[in-house]
């Protein structure tokens, strides 16, 4: 999936969660995570960040509070990088 279409995936969704976004992207050897406060044309805006997020699977994230306080740890998806590997789902 070309970086690009993950982000403007992401965009189209962003009237469901104008708080925060996050994507998680997977190259068959382990995982790319980038999540920040702020509107998807931000959290996304550098070329650099989408490079990071290598692979051909990846699930993305709008966040509106609807609970929790606004900040990173609440931001999914959310991933767990362990001795055995990572592991990321949507709380």
């Amino acid at each position: 999936m070309p970086r690009r279409t993950r982000r403007l995936g992401l965009h189209a969704l962003q009237h469901r969660g104008q708080e925060a976004a996050g994507i998680v992207a997977f190259d068959d050897n382990q995982f790319h995570v980038h999540r920040s406060l702020g509107l998807v044309s931000d959290v996304f805006a550098s070329e650099a960040v989408m490079d990071r997020l290598k692979g051909h699977a990846a699930i993305g994230h709008n966040r509106y509070a609807t609970t929790g306080a606004t900040v990173l740890r609440n931001v999914q998806p959310i991933f767990v990088e362990t001795d055995m590997g990572g592991s990321g789902h949507r709380a």
